[in-house]
């Protein structure tokens, strides 16, 4: 459905502190059982976005997810956002940072592929591949994007930037009605 554009984005104003405080009482308990320290925290100035919620959650929940797998026991990752201006947008941006395995810069183009994954990362790991390029795709259709910096074996940060609840951002909303 993502790709062929058949998918519905509702994009509404979202409380960034409480869509943080949502996604770490979703995915807390795994990284709890996997032995893995969650750390959240927001910027005050990165107060409210401008997204679909569902879809900005299922984002957040696959890259914490994905983050937790390839973290080990005792590793701590952390979700962040923060604000900041791309151009003349103002964008909320969510890091979500491991100290895992990191990805190959060879890797680094594939990985937003559907089906694409770190050299043998599935074998390893498991996985289809594709819930990256899914959150690639909603965040884009939202009117951010996602991207990462990693390095091998010192971990990745991924960041997903989504319009801040601006009056040009509501404004949007209101001819779209």
């Amino acid at each position: 459905r993502v790709d062929s554009g058949r998918m519905r984005i509702t994009c509404e104003v979202l409380p960034v502190a409480g869509m943080i405080a949502e996604v770490q009482g979703l995915v807390g308990p795994s990284a709890k059982s996997a032995g893995i320290k969650l750390v959240t925290s927001s910027s005050p100035l990165a107060d409210f976005a401008f997204a679909d919620h569902v879809r900005l959650r299922q984002c957040l929940i696959n890259m914490i997810g994905n983050a937790i797998k390839f973290s080990k026991r005792g590793d701590t990752v952390s979700l962040r956002a923060r604000a900041e201006t791309v151009g003349d947008k103002k964008m909320i941006v969510f890091d979500v940072a491991d100290t895992g395995i990191g990805i190959a810069k060879g890797d680094l183009a594939n990985i937003f592929r559907p089906f694409g994954q770190g050299h043998a990362i599935g074998e390893a790991f498991g996985g289809a591949g594709l819930g990256l390029s899914i959150s690639r795709e909603l965040a884009r259709q939202m009117g951010g994007d996602v991207g990462v910096v990693s390095e091998l074996g010192a971990g990745s940060t991924f960041s997903l930037s989504i319009p801040a609840a601006t009056a040009s951002a509501l404004k949007r909303l209101e001819r779209a009605a």
